[in-house]
């Protein structure tokens, strides 16, 4: 009885490379899962941090932008209410950054703009900016990062 040696070996060479295919793409995959819940903790996701007093965030303006971590929230007062709200700095749209101007958030990317209620006035975006939690203890101003509504 013979053997065929090419048959043996093509499989071989076949089970070899299918085997590497399969490491690569699942390290790949891997490796893509562990960047995006390494970045999640690097949100400041979770902590309620003190932004000050209201004497002290809103002393010459209505609207204040803070830096937590790697977060952009603007801290706003409502003249009217002297109720506080605070919303995240990112465009609805495609995520862009947003700077305050003459009582507007504009996005640059694409015209977007939001009041500061953070509802759509112009441009694309479709949807109101995500609102953060604020916390009064008396005239402390506190956020409570990760819960948006």
């Amino acid at each position: 009885m013979s053997v065929d040696h090419k048959t043996t070996e093509h499989g071989a060479d076949r089970r070899r490379w299918l085997i590497g295919i399969v490491s690569a793409l699942g390290g790949t995959s891997l490796l893509a899962l562990a960047a995006f819940y390494l970045r999640r903790p690097s949100r400041s996701f979770g902590k309620t941090v003190r932004i000050g007093t209201v004497d002290d965030v809103f002393r010459d303006a209505i609207a204040r932008i803070v830096t937590i971590g790697n977060e952009t929230i603007a801290v706003v007062r409502d003249p009217a209410t002297a109720s506080i709200s605070a919303m995240r700095m990112h465009c609805t749209h495609a995520g862009c950054p947003l700077e305050l101007h003459a009582n507007t958030f504009r996005c640059h990317c694409h015209g977007g703009a939001f009041d500061l209620h953070g509802k759509v006035i112009a441009g694309p975006p479709k949807q109101s900016l995500r609102h953060v939690d604020v916390v009064m203890d008396g005239a402390t101003i506190y956020l409570r990062l990760g819960a948006t509504s």
